[in-house]
């Protein structure tokens, strides 16, 4: 994993994601790409995460516009110097990672499927149930039309390092492709475990088939199988009870609106709880 992206503006569920970000990359001896995104909102539109009604981008002047890209730039320059990253404007190396600030001018749906697939992983903040619909609307852009790792974090302070990583497992393309990509972060943990609901199904690999994928390449896992009705919850209260740091999960399989209509793992992922994950659709 080389590279590692993320939008930045100067609020403080932003802080918290670049340190995430910059402590992962460096682990990994990855580049980091920060991304000030100023969208143009008569094109802006994403649909609300609770009731499918479209919101804009709040739209700002022109002035203010250059203030925010500054002081973003600012924050993400403070916060490569605390991690003693070089400020480039070119990639670096594995033996010497860059970080890298760009200005983004558009609309953030157009934009974050251009940003998505030049990263390995992009790393957002959770938007609060109430308000930040800018955060709601760079986040479901990042989910539904990129084909990349997510990192969804809560607008809290957390633990920077991902040592301890659980898997949701439902034999499903998406998860076998996050695990594969990840593969790089799962080196690095202390502690994998594959979280599996009931019987495996037939449609892609077992846990177990996964869990000997990953040993040809250093990683050591093991397999927790749960049962009951309300999955998503007994998801993250396994990996809570697993004292997991992080979860990977594959986003929204059964379909984005079906999911909003009907409930489901990834809405509440998103809604409902506040745990790290990190979300590939495909």
């Amino acid at each position: 994993m080389r590279s590692i992206g993320i939008p930045v503006a100067d609020r403080p569920e932003c802080v918290i994601a670049l340190d995430v970000a910059f402590s992962l990359a460096q682990t990994l001896n990855a580049d980091i790409n920060g991304y000030h995104i100023v969208p143009n909102r008569r094109v802006t539109k994403a649909l609300d995460l609770q009731n499918l009604q479209p919101e804009a981008w709040p739209d700002i002047t022109e002035v203010e516009a250059k203030a925010a890209a500054e002081s973003a730039r600012k924050l993400f320059e403070s916060m490569a110097d605390s991690y003693e990253y070089k400020v480039s404007s070119k990639h670096g190396t594995a033996n010497s990672p860059h970080a890298i600030f760009k200005d983004k001018s558009g609309s953030p749906e157009k934009l974050i499927p251009l940003i998505g697939p030049v990263n390995d992983m992009l790393v957002v903040s959770r938007p609060k149930a109430k308000g930040n619909n800018k955060a709601a609307i760079i986040m479901m852009s990042a989910l539904l039309h990129t084909a990349t790792p997510v990192m969804v974090l809560p607008q809290k302070k957390i633990k920077p390092k991902m040592k301890r990583i659980a898997i949701a497992w439902n034999n499903g393309r998406a998860e076998c492709l996050l695990t594969r990509a990840m593969v790089p972060v799962l080196q690095e943990a202390d502690d994998v475990v594959f979280i599996s609901e009931g019987k495996d199904h037939q449609e892609g690999p077992s846990a177990k088939e996964m869990m000997d994928f990953l040993k040809a390449y250093g990683v050591k896992s093991r397999l927790k199988r749960i049962t009951g009705k309300k999955t998503a919850e007994l998801l993250v209260s396994t990996a809570k009870a697993e004292k997991a740091d992080i979860m990977l999960c594959g986003a929204y399989s059964r379909g984005r609106t079906r999911q909003l209509l009907f409930g489901g793992v990834t809405q509440h992922l998103l809604t409902k709880t506040d745990f790290p994950v990190v979300l590939l659709h495909v």
